[in-house]
């Protein structure tokens, strides 16, 4: 990779969500190198050699980011994290979140934005913005419940927030390591 496309293809990482770094199964931590990162988006069929087409790339990822602090619905799983978007102006605003819950009740908290892990940060209109994980609480029950959050100084938004629950259903026949034939697809 040329030295003069490293900073387009570090921001195009960002906005398809290649991280810095991961942990190994042995819980070792391993930071990606701009090469590996380059290596990823080819994988991910985008051309990593011309900056007129990095900063195409780059475009069309950064315009499918929510427009607002939300997205139209969060998924997760119990003791997950919704992603956020906020304006990076705002890094140091007091978030408060509210989760109505399906079956009544409510879940409230507040964080500081700027103590939220960062997840990418992308341009749009000369504005920059930051995505965020915001930790929801580990004991949300499974189901279709609403998220609202409030960014002091900037908005206030909501959305549909769905709990998937932690692992899928196992027929009672793999339960008993019995063996099943059939036709399976990953979503």
């Amino acid at each position: 990779m040329a030295p003069d496309l490293a900073p387009l293809v570090e921001r195009l990482a960002r906005a398809r969500g290649i991280g810095d770094a991961y942990h190994t199964y042995k819980g070792e931590l391993r930071h990606f190198s701009p090469d590996t990162k380059a290596a990823i988006l080819r994988a991910m069929h985008c051309r990593v050699d011309d900056a007129a087409a990095l900063s195409g790339e780059i475009a069309q990822s950064e315009a499918t980011h929510p427009a607002g602090l939300l997205g139209e619905v969060v998924v997760l799983r119990p003791g997950g994290a919704a992603r956020i978007n906020t304006p990076a102006i705002e890094k140091n605003a007091l978030l408060r979140w509210r989760v109505l819950l399906e079956g009544g009740g409510e879940r409230t908290g507040e964080e500081r934005a700027w103590s939220l892990p960062e997840r990418g940060a992308y341009e749009k209109a000369g504005r920059w913005f930051m995505l965020r994980d915001l930790p929801l609480p580990e004991d949300l029950p499974p189901g279709y419940h609403r998220l609202e959050i409030e960014l002091e100084f900037a908005a206030r938004e909501s959305c549909a927030l769905i709990v998937a629950p932690p692992k899928c259903h196992v027929p009672e026949a793999l339960a008993q390591g019995r063996r099943l034939w059939g036709v399976a697809v990953q979503l």
